[in-house]
């Protein structure tokens, strides 16, 4: 089981793209983080049709959250909030990467997936009993990993690196950030062991050997040295990295 199944928390939710955009009105009444809360967008995505896609995403971002935190099993109990970052774990890739089929993404596409993290993590904060940090580098290598791999799956290879976020999002924690991410990207992504222990209640995902022809090298040098070895390694680096200078 990868950890694109949530099967083993026994949380029984099906987010959609659609689901997620049809709930989305309520969602924007109530919520400061598509509203007051919400991070300035980038400016690649502040004016025209990129800032609707940024405001489209942070609507659909607070949804996904909102629906995980009100589901029966979660039922709004903050001793069940490891269960809702699985659950948003398990969820934001399969919908990033649904925003990533074409092969040449748009800016509008990339700000709407911005606008979906930049909500999600501030929903996170704003529902979560000890604000502060939504995301830490093990939660973050989990979400990037599986987007890489869903987007190398669905489209056989990637043949070069478009960032799927314009920036890192807000309330991430930067505590060992980089190397709990690239641990867990190289553990989920090509198998290699990690190299660190999982946090307290939590648990590494199943590596996605699906994924492994666009991750791995030779036996003998695992990562950096197969056919997509330029793509996957730029990948970790730029989903990885606290801070990118220009």
């Amino acid at each position: 089981m990868t950890m694109r199944s949530i099967s083993r928390t026994g949380l029984a939710l099906v987010l959609t793209s659609a689901g997620l955009m049809f709930s989305g009105a309520k969602a924007m009444a109530v919520s400061p983080c598509v509203t007051t809360q919400l991070p300035a967008p980038p400016t690649l995505c502040a004016t025209g049709r990129n800032f609707n896609g940024y405001r489209m995403g942070a609507i659909g971002g607070v949804s996904l959250v909102d629906q995980i935190w009100n589901s029966h099993d979660v039922g709004q109990d903050p001793d069940k909030w490891e269960l809702v970052k699985t659950a948003v774990e398990t969820t934001i890739p399969a919908t990033v990467a649904a925003f990533f089929s074409s092969a040449t993404p748009s800016a509008y596409v990339q700000c709407r997936a911005q606008g979906l993290l930049e909500a999600a993590t501030c929903e996170m904060n704003y529902i979560n009993p000890i604000p502060g940090c939504a995301l830490d580098g093990f939660d973050w290598g989990v979400i990037s990993s599986s987007i890489y791999c869903l987007m190398a799956e669905q489209q056989h290879g990637l043949g070069d690196v478009f960032p799927w976020f314009v920036r890192l999002p807000a309330l991430l924690c930067a505590d060992a950030f980089q190397t709990r991410c690239e641990d867990v990207y190289h553990n989920f992504a090509a198998g290699t062991p990690l190299s660190l222990p999982p946090p307290p209640a939590r648990t590494p995902p199943v590596p996605d050997t699906a994924c492994f022809p666009y991750s791995q090298g030779t036996p003998t040098d695992p990562l950096c040295t197969g056919p997509y070895s330029d793509v996957f390694c730029h990948s970790v680096f730029i989903d990885c990295s606290y801070n990118i200078g220009p």
